[in-house]
């Protein structure tokens, strides 16, 4: 008994400290990742990447130093978006606008997204007229959960929806897609059959 006792105890050590080692690995591995991206300029994906590592184990010395560089990120990389998008865009509505270059829009009314740095405003613009009425105005907030799956580009809606936006660099047009939703029980992740908005910048 005495002889299985120690078995087990030894066999639980040797399996704790196997995934304790992995995941050192795995934060090292993350960590190294998002250093060659900063050093690329590519904000971004290391924010990303450092945020990843920071979660595979988040008292470590590396877990540490990692969220300080994340934090140290955020910011930059959310201006960086936020001037890209800021002006007015038109929307093609949910597929790219390449698909439908050949189809006529006999539409009375556009809509139309303007950006500013705090706030993103919808119109609907008569055709005719070119008169714009105000449909609604949403804050930009971003989302700043800690969540597994968390994205440090995202966009909190009033209507608690999660939007991630991404312009073409060929097109230079724009899509926005709704990668998710957050609830009394936290996030919940779209990862199939995501609403999607494409639009083109008119201004």
């Amino acid at each position: 008994m005495k002889n299985f006792t120690l078995f087990f105890i030894l066999s639980f050590s040797i399996q704790s400290w196997s995934q304790s080692d992995q995941k050192m690995w795995l934060q090292k591995n993350k960590y190294d990742l998002a250093i060659s991206y900063f050093d690329k300029n590519e904000f971004g994906a290391a924010a990303d990447l450092f945020l990843f590592a920071y979660k595979i184990k988040p008292d470590s010395e590396l877990g540490k130093i990692s969220k300080n560089k994340f934090d140290s990120l955020k910011p930059v990389v959310r201006k960086k978006l936020i001037d890209k998008l800021v002006g007015t865009w038109k929307m093609n509505g949910n597929i790219p606008s390449w698909s439908q270059r050949n189809l006529k829009s006999d539409k009375a009314e556009n809509e139309l997204m303007i950006i500013d740095p705090d706030k993103i405003s919808y119109y609907l613009q008569n055709n005719s007229t070119k008169e714009m009425k105000l449909i609604k105005t949403e804050e930009i907030i971003f989302y700043d959960s800690f969540e597994k799956n968390n994205h440090v580009k995202e966009i909190l809606t009033s209507d608690m929806r999660l939007w991630s936006y991404y312009i073409d660099e060929y097109s230079k047009n724009l899509r926005a897609i709704n990668t998710g939703r957050v609830t009394a029980t936290g996030k919940t992740k779209i990862d199939l059959d995501n609403e999607e908005m494409y639009y083109e910048r008119i201004n």
